[in-house]
């Protein structure tokens, strides 16, 4: 392929991003292109948000893709509907600085409103297991009283993409009951390829690739000065929080994935796998 014919591609590509996001399938040309520009974005050493940057590019272009999915699906989610909200909810960093700057805007009253709910939230459940956390109906310290989130505009990936197509069965899950909840295939591999691409492009560049339990982490980042350019310098700011991260002993599937989505993002040679040659 000439250099012509390949930057006529590249465009296309970007196109196709800018217009739709990521789609559920499994497309590489996109999944690469979108880990590169979120490297782009981490990689600006002289911009002191690049993490939270990142992360709105990142968070926009997963709008983008559900967007395609209006209506597609009878999905039974409304305003105020929050059993889902008292999962333990995980997110990485650079959507826990998204948060913060969210909360960070807001008037003083507003963020110190926040800032109790969260620590509330945050004492309740430490303790706990997912399991016991769900069981105890401790809930999210974003959620009002009227079960609507504070920080709709930025919560997580997670977020996003729970949707459910039958509130009873929620409730029933809710209350301890065994049930199912029907999550449509789309949102689910809408969640696993955006979370897949921020947590190469974060690997790649050497950044922390944890996800950490949201009411601590968010609450750590309100409470700690300077939290995001202490962290994008190296210092473990979240130590000790509950955290999930991809391991090359218990996954080495997925460890893999995300070292052909950097490769791939950097248009270098992919590592043998089962997914893709080139």
């Amino acid at each position: 392929m000439s250099r012509a014919d390949t930057r006529k591609q590249e465009k296309a590509v970007q196109a196709a991003l800018r217009r739709g996001g990521l789609p559920p399938e499994r497309d590489f040309a996109l999944l690469f292109a979108h880990t590169s520009n979120l490297r782009r974005i981490l990689g600006q050493g002289s911009n002191a948000a690049r993490a939270q940057d990142a992360a709105r590019h990142h968070l926009d272009a997963l709008n983008r893709s559900l967007r395609q999915q209006a209506g597609a699906f009878s999905l039974e989610c409304t305003k105020g509907c929050s059993y889902c909200c008292h999962n333990m909810v995980t997110a990485s960093a650079p959507e826990i600085f998204l948060l913060a700057r969210h909360f960070r805007k807001a008037a003083p009253a507003h963020l110190q409103k926040a800032l109790e709910k969260l620590r509330a939230a945050d004492e309740a459940g430490r303790d706990l297991d997912p399991r016991q956390r769900y069981l105890a109906h401790i809930g999210c310290g974003l959620l009002d009283e009227n079960g609507l989130c504070t920080a709709y505009e930025a919560r997580p990936n997670v977020c996003r993409t729970m949707v459910s197509a039958s509130v009873a069965a929620c409730r029933a899950s809710f209350d301890g009951e065994p049930a199912q909840i029907p999550v449509p295939k789309p949102y689910g591999a809408l969640r696993t390829a955006y979370s897949y691409t921020l947590l190469a492009a974060l690997r790649a560049e050497g950044l922390d690739d944890r996800l950490y339990e949201l009411n601590q982490a968010l609450r750590t980042a309100l409470e700690t000065e300077n939290a995001e350019r202490r962290w994008l310098s190296g210092e473990d700011i979240f130590a000790g929080i509950q955290h999930e991260r991809i391991d090359a002993d218990c996954q080495p599937e997925a460890v893999l994935f995300l070292s052909v989505l950097a490769a791939g993002a950097e248009d270098g040679p992919l590592p043998a796998n089962p997914w893709i040659t080139r």
